[in-house]
Parts: structure tokens; sequence; C-alpha cells
């Protein structure tokens, strides 16, 4: 569905309140109707009932005491009224002038037995609509007095009289309340219509306002904030997540500029490194050893580059979704050993001593990129041991938790400066850098690496020793 939501509410509205409208006007025109229909047939009664008590049985004749002031609308007019009388046999007995020589219907249907009576809508002999009350009963007789003294003949057979009226008067009642109604409900919807308009506007204004503070955030400052007074309660959540948006927003910006002013700082040293490798070289005419000598320290120098690039494109494929991990059941102190080979050489040229505590311990995780993190640890700490320093490595195993610790001597490093040991590009000890080796992207990786396998690592540095711990599921 399209449209703006201030014209879906407006037009929601208008659709809600002429339903309500045209229902509540059905059901009163209806309450009416019956209400008018019922008093009109109780008048009819009344009538049938009051000619009813005029009809008297003499001898083989009946008798109709008509008064001519009660029954002048039975005469022949615009409008007039109708009676007919009939017999249990259904012979007509007598009927009013104003029927001429046509006859009412006569509702057959009935037991016409004493006592009977009911009203019909019907067609009057003139075409006009209208309704018919009628009424059985038994007459009086005219000597009633004196046959009340004396046994006589049985009581007068029943008869039935009928009177008819023309509904034309009520249907334009009917048809003027229907018009009223009509008229008074679509005032009332264009009137709510119109309210609601202004509402509406009115409520969507905080939206307006701030749709209107977005359209000013500018990309090149994310530091301002939406600032919404007074905000309605349900839009304060949405400036809230709005402006812890923005926040994110601007931290990732930061960082990737500091990213990208770190990578180019980083890269400047091997590049100026190379470069002036290459043209002290090219300075003169050199002998055979040193011109390897000069390409064995510019290969020195493309390596670390190329660590750099490697690692660095390996940070961002994991923040952008692209490694895809495994879980399966690894030997932990296994993988320990096979990481360490490469860089036992290195170790025993620094005179480190290395001390195993491995226990076992088996936990679930992703083979290759937990093996680059565990390389990348033990490589930390034969790099940051001090000369001639020592390094442990311990595993264990509890209340389902794998748990790794490497801790190696020498570290100089102030509880402030471990809190960014897991930033990119940081180094706390420039004085001993490897910078062959190392670019400060190491940890990093390991902290992405073991967020991404539900994982744990945290650095501490305590009387000169530099402890990183590891935890991670264990295997059932």
């Amino acid at each position: 569905m399209t449209g703006s939501i201030q014209s879906r509410l407006i037009a929601g509205t208008i659709l809600g309140v002429a339903a309500v409208l045209a229902v509540s006007g059905s059901l009163l025109d209806l309450l009416v109707r019956t209400a008018l229909l019922g008093e009109f047939d109780r008048s009819l009664a009344a009538k049938v009932r009051l000619l009813a008590s005029l009809v008297e049985q003499e001898g083989e004749r009946l008798e109709i005491e008509f008064d001519p002031d009660r029954t002048a609308e039975f005469l022949p007019r615009a409008g007039c009224e109708y009676f007919q009388i009939w017999s249990s046999t259904g012979r007509v007995l007598e009927r009013s002038a104003s029927l001429g020589d046509a006859d009412l219907a006569r509702f057959d249907d009935h037991a016409n037995g004493p006592g009977d009576s009911g009203c019909r809508p019907v067609v009057l002999p003139d075409g006009r609509a209208g309704r018919q009350f009628h009424l059985t009963f038994q007459p009086r007789w005219a000597d009633d007095e004196e046959r009340s003294a004396s046994s006589g003949p049985p009581a007068p057979p029943p008869v039935t009289l009928a009177v008819a009226r023309d509904t034309l008067d009520l249907g334009r009642t009917l048809r003027h309340l229907r018009f009223l109604l009509i008229g008074v409900g679509g005032a009332a919807t264009a009137l709510a219509a119109a309210l609601m308009a202004g509402v509406v506007r009115g409520g969507l204004g905080p939206l307006r306002r701030l749709a209107e503070q977005i359209a000013r955030l500018k990309e090149t400052d994310l530091s301002e904030r939406i600032v919404l007074h007074p905000a309605p309660a349900e839009l304060g959540p949405v400036v809230d997540r709005l402006n812890d948006l923005l926040h994110r927003l601007e931290s990732a910006f930061a960082r990737e500029k500091a990213f990208a002013a770190d990578a180019a700082h980083e890269l400047r040293t091997p590049l100026a490194g190379l470069r002036s490798t290459l043209e002290v070289t090219l300075s003169r005419s050199r002998d055979e050893l040193g011109y390897r000598a000069a390409l064995t320290d510019a290969l020195a120098i493309v390596r670390q580059m190329q660590h750099m690039a490697d690692t660095l494109l390996a940070l961002t494929r994991i923040e952008s979704g692209q490694v895809k991990v495994s879980r399966e059941r690894i030997d932990l102190p296994s993988m320990l050993r096979e990481c360490w080979r490469p860089l036992a050489g290195r170790a025993e040229q620094r005179r480190l001593r290395i001390a195993w505590d491995l226990r076992p311990a088996t936990p679930l995780g992703d083979r290759e990129t937990l093996r680059q993190a565990l390389s990348n640890i033990l490589d930390n700490a034969v790099t940051y041991a001090d000369e001639g320093g020592a390094i442990q490595v311990q595993t264990q195993e509890s209340a389902g938790v794998t748990c790794l610790t490497v801790s190696n001597t020498g570290c100089t490093l102030s509880p402030e400066q471990i809190q960014h040991v897991f930033e990119r590009f940081w180094r706390g000890d420039s004085a001993r850098q490897d910078v062959a080796h190392h670019c400060g992207l190491g940890l990093a990786l390991c902290r992405r690496i073991l967020d991404l396998q539900g994982g744990r690592i945290t650095a501490e540095c305590a009387g000169g020793v530099f402890k990183v711990s590891v935890s991670l599921a264990a295997a059932s």
C-alpha cells in the first residue's frame, strides 16, 4: 500500500466514521421504522375495535351504528380509509362507501375464529400502499339486555372486520428521516475528516521535524545528534536508536579514518626502507655479495609488507562477514605444538625458555582460523618476551569451557596500555618492536577470530608478565 501516513490515517478515519455512522443510522432507521409501524398498527387496531363495538346483530341482519363524526374518513375522498365486514363463510356483510364495488384483501390463512386479529401490508383498491388490520369477533345482540334476562338463541356467528389505511404519510416521514440521517451522517463524516486532518497533521508534526533534522545531517560531520523537543513517547525510542546509530557510524568512520591513516603510516616505513635500500644499492657498482645482501634486505621488507597486507585482508574479510566458520572438535594441545614448530628456531635464537602445561582440552571451533589465532598469540609471545626470558603455555578444561593461557616475561606495559593491545596498529614498546614480523595487527586479528567463533580473549600484565587468556566452548 502506497501513500503517506497522514493520508492513510485520514482515509482510515473517514472510512471508520462513515461505517459507524452508516451502521448506527441503519439501526436507528430500523428502530424508528419499527416504532412508527407499531404506532400505526395500534392506531388501526384501536379503530377496528371502535367499529366492532358499533356492530350489532338484529335478527338475521347485521346493524352498524355509524356516527357521521367518527366515520367521515370512510367516505370517498382523497386519502380516505376503508373497512369491510365478512361473515364466517366469506360473504361480504358490509363495506365502506370509500370502497365502492371493490373489496379489501381477506386473510384466508387465518383461523378467523373469535379473537383472531392481525395486521399486514396491502395494496389498497386505488393502488396506494397501505396496511390492513382485521379482527374476528362475535357481534352483540341489539336486544342484548332482554336476551340476557331470558334464555334465547345461541350467540351470533362470528364476523371479521378489516380496516385499511394508506401509509403514504408514514412513508414520507420515514424517507424524510432517512434523508435526514444521510445528511447528518455525511456532514458528520466531513466534519470528522476535517477535524482528523487537523489532528493528524498536528500529530505528525514531530515526524516532519524529525525528517527535517535527518535531512540536515551531513556525511562529513556525524557528531551532530537529533534533538526532538517535545518528543512524543512513541518517537522517543526512534530518536534514541537513530542517535545510537549515528554514534556507531561516527565511531566506525573514525576507526576507518584512523585505520587508513595508520595503514598509510605503517606502509611508509617499509616502503622508505625498500627505497633507501635500492637507492643505496644503485648509488655505485657493487660485487655479487653486495647486491645479494641488498636484495635480501629488500626481500625481508617485501615479506613484511605482504604479511601486513595478508593480515589486513583477513581482518577485512572477517569484519565484513565473508568468512564462514565450521565447528569441529579440535585437539588443542596438538594444535599448539604444531603452531610452535615454525617459531622454535626464533625462540632458540633469543634463548627463550618455554614451559608446557598441556592438559587434555577439546574445544569446538574452526580449525583454520583458530590455528591462525594461536600462531599469532605464540608469535607475539616470542617477539615481545625479553631476551633470555620465559614463555608458559597452559591448557585446562572445566564446566564445558576450554581455557588457554600464554604468558611471557619482559612486559613493561601499564594497565592503561593493556587496554589497547587488541587495537589495530597499536604497539606499546616501539623501541623493541620486530618490524620485520610485526605491524600491530596480530592480536586485533585474534580478537576478531575468537569473536567469530563465540570465544573470548583477554590480556593482562602483572609483575612484568604479559598473559593472554583464551576461552572457547568445550566439545561435549
